[in-house]
């Protein structure tokens, strides 16, 4: 009896050893398959009122304007979204156009030439406002879409060209318009799953 009863608490501590290892190991797995810090954020240019210039030699030469946020965090692009609230005075088709760079440099034309009314969003201009949304899962492509542009449209060139790229450093969002007039930025903002 005692040697059985000895043999039945060996068993339990080595069952009791076997399920903290079965569970540590689960942890490491999971660690892996989802790495620390992979996270959806969204990052904000803040309120700008930056103008965007008018066009030169009677809409010939566009007016042009950059703009950055700095994205401290580490990672690799799973997907990203951009949001842009803007007032323009375009009274023509092609005569909007907004880029989105990564810190790397790959590029990808979200509008190009697609909107034809004055602005991207309703409301305030500014980060309070309803921007138009580029977001690849979108089913209304910009081109087709109707003012204001308040809502998720899908982009002229996909967003994914994106992904992949490093979430860290300076994305830049390059606004280049064809009108006599100028305009006014007010916000943008990205949103990245990496």
């Amino acid at each position: 009896m005692p040697a059985q009863r000895l043999r039945r608490n060996h068993w339990r501590r080595h069952t009791r050893s076997f399920a903290l290892l079965a569970g540590a190991f689960a942890l490491a797995i999971a660690a892996i398959a989802a790495p620390a810090g992979a996270a959806t954020r969204t990052y904000s240019s803040g309120n700008l009122s930056k103008t965007i210039p008018a066009a030169t030699n009677g809409g010939d030469s566009p007016g042009g304007l950059l703009t950055t946020i700095n994205v401290p965090d580490k990672g690799h692009v799973k997907d990203v979204d951009a949001k842009v609230r803007l007032n323009y005075p375009t009274s023509a088709i092609d005569h909007l156009y907004a880029y989105l760079f990564s810190p790397q440099g790959k590029f990808v034309a979200m509008n190009e030439g697609s909107t034809n009314a004055p602005n991207m969003g309703s409301g305030s201009n500014s980060c309070s406002g309803t921007p138009t949304t580029f977001n690849d899962e979108a089913t209304t492509p910009i081109g087709s879409a109707a003012a204001p542009y308040a809502g998720s449209f899908k982009p002229f060139q996909p967003l994914s060209k994106m992904d992949g790229q490093k979430v860290k450093g300076a994305w830049s969002l390059f606004i280049e318009g064809y009108e006599t007039a100028s305009g006014k930025l007010g916000c943008w903002k990205l949103k990245i799953k990496r």
